[in-house]
């Protein structure tokens, strides 16, 4: 998302049942799209390719009219694919960029340059899609594309149609029956990490789910992995890239000779590079997103950029410069800091147990020994113990739950643990009184407490709305 763009939480109306007018550019579907589009609740899930490939033929497969980058993982997928973005187009090569879930508006799902698609050409591609089902005639709720589909579906639409050079697109859940997974062949795949997260449905083991996630594979493609893959995963992924004869598979590690220092807002990064016995010092790179693990996804991004073909290298003007202007909200964003960049205020968006393990690596590593008044949001399919049980070496002074929708998320799931632990519960949903105490705190001193929300994408965003940062 864009610094500037204003606020906006309300649904796209061809989403959520209101009439919706034809598409302008193609004035035959005016009679097949008088009707408003049935809702599409964001939480269904009906994982498969069928939909996808029977709308997008329909379509002249546009999804196969720009080169992309296919990049699955549990965690650090979303942070790769955005430093990617920023690269290409600091290069001029005009680059689209395919995200989910989103954090304030829908909008952002799908960019071009990294600047969202207008809202009035979403909302017309979706009519357009929607006629496309009609046509197809399909009537039943389980014919239709779910609303993930549906976004990318528009995604990959609006690129094409926008000219778009290279395209960055993430899955949204596992990837071999993932929608994103019609990609005939990318230029290159990519699987950034490997945990234990939405369990019910890729499988309750690392290697079950390595397996869906090694599924967006292809015959000659490249492969790049990220640098810390379980055994057990990287066991079944290698055996899955042999089986599928892809091209170069190609495991991350940080480059000899690089040292990153942690900075207010990020890292600097030096480079020395020894070559035939002599040694290079390359302009230091500035990394602004926090925490080591961004160094970990830096890693694949640049294990990526290698296996690239010719024309689709970049120069190292633009390795720095799109890096310097990266920019992914929700992933250990500081919202209030001191003049010294210490933060006081943070939003991550940390949802499974490998999330939370490297949240709190990265509060010691940027605000060590700082007390910590946690506000907690999970969704009810997360086990909360889990969370409780990552935060219950970590010395804070308050936690407190607070429950966006009490349909999906749980609103005082662990009173017995909170007494355990000896937190006091504080059920404080006031948003504007934290960043008060915040702001507050970063004016008067460095032992002020840091106050973090953390456990939900969703609740993230709802954050970011809140405290009118964005």
């Amino acid at each position: 998302m864009q610094p500037n763009e204003p606020l906006n939480k309300e649904p796209l109306s061809a989403l959520h049942q209101v009439p919706h007018a034809a598409d302008a550019a193609s004035p035959h579907n005016a009679h097949e799209t008088a009707q408003p589009m049935p809702a599409r609740p964001p939480q269904a899930m009906r994982l498969g390719l069928s939909r996808m490939l029977a709308v997008m033929a329909a379509l002249g497969n546009p999804q196969d009219a720009v080169p992309s980058i296919h990049i699955a993982g549990t965690n650090g997928k979303g942070s790769v694919a955005a430093m990617l973005s920023h690269i290409f187009n600091a290069a001029g090569i005009k680059t689209g960029f395919l995200s989910s879930p989103h954090l304030v508006c829908e909008t952002e799902r799908i960019q071009l340059r990294n600047t969202p698609i207008p809202r009035s050409e979403l909302e017309a591609i979706l009519a357009e899609l929607h006629a496309v089902e009609h046509r197809l005639g399909w009537t039943l709720e389980t014919e239709r594309l779910t609303y993930f589909e549906l976004m990318m579906a528009a995604g990959f639409l609006w690129l094409a149609r926008s000219g778009a050079q290279l395209q960055i697109v993430e899955t949204g859940l596992g990837g071999r029956l993932d929608a994103s997974n019609i990609l005939i062949k990318p230029l290159c795949t990519a699987i950034t990490s490997i945990g234990l997260d939405h369990t019910e449905i890729l499988g309750d083991t690392l290697a079950k789910i390595a397996a869906e996630k090694a599924g967006i594979f292809k015959p000659g493609c490249p492969v790049a992995l990220g640098p810390e893959l379980p055994a057990e995963a990287l066991a079944v992924i290698m055996a899955h890239a042999a089986g599928v004869q892809t091209g170069t598979v190609s495991q991350a590690g940080w480059p000899a000779g690089w040292q990153a220092v942690a900075c207010p807002g990020g890292w600097q990064i030096a480079r020395h590079v020894s070559m035939a016995q002599e040694a290079t010092a390359h302009e230091p790179l500035f990394l602004p997103l926090m925490g080591a693990y961004q160094l970990q996804n830096l890693s694949t991004v640049l294990t990526i950029l290698s296996l690239m073909p010719e024309h689709f290298r970049v120069s190292d003007a633009a390795l720095r410069q799109g890096l310097a202007s990266v920019r992914w909200l929700g992933r250990f964003t500081p919202l209030v800091q001191d003049d010294a960049g210490n933060p006081f205020l943070v939003i991550d968006g940390a949802h499974n147990p490998a999330g939370w393990q490297a949240m709190l690596a990265a509060l010691q590593l940027h605000s060590p020994n700082r007390p910590v008044l946690w506000r907690l949001s999970l969704l009810k399919n997360r086990d909360p113990n889990a969370l409780l049980g990552a935060l219950a070496s970590f010395d804070a002074l308050q936690l407190g739950w607070f429950c966006p929708d009490p349909a999906r998320f749980w609103e005082n799931p662990a009173p017995t643990q909170l007494a355990t632990l000896a937190w006091p519960a504080c059920f404080m949903q006031d948003y504007q009184q934290a960043q008060s105490l915040a702001q507050a705190g970063s004016a008067a001193e460095l032992n002020a407490p840091l106050i973090v929300y953390t456990g939900s994408l969703y609740s993230a965003g709802l954050a970011f709305e809140q405290l009118k940062t964005v």
